[in-house]
């Protein structure tokens, strides 16, 4: 039995010439894929690997400045793909993650 999984590539390198760290990208779009069937499945997933990643991550700040490029970057990748409400859930994400760090 094969199985395959895709992950759509982030450009990130050649949009802005910044060489990722993390697997921050890849986990969310596993989420997205894999999360569950239904649409409050896939928010589940979602907000389970932000709540993960923002645990990890919460010591390094080059960790946090790059999931917060990372959660941008999701909202204009599904924006564009016309999936608004998954543009709107990394739109509140990065809201949070952005009130976090700031505090």
């Amino acid at each position: 039995m094969n199985i395959s999984i895709y992950i759509p590539r982030w450009p990130v390198s050649e949009l802005i010439g910044y060489t990722p760290m993390t697997t921050a990208w890849q986990d969310f779009h596993i989420a997205v894929q894999y999360g569950g069937t239904s649409p409050a499945d896939k928010e589940q997933a979602i907000k389970e690997t932000y709540d993960s990643l923002k645990k990890e991550f919460a010591h390094n700040y080059k960790y946090c400045a790059e999931l917060y490029l990372v959660l941008n970057h999701l909202i204009w990748y599904f924006y564009e793909k016309g999936q608004e409400s998954l543009a709107s859930l990394f739109n509140d994400l990065w809201d949070d993650f952005g009130s976090w760090v700031y505090k």
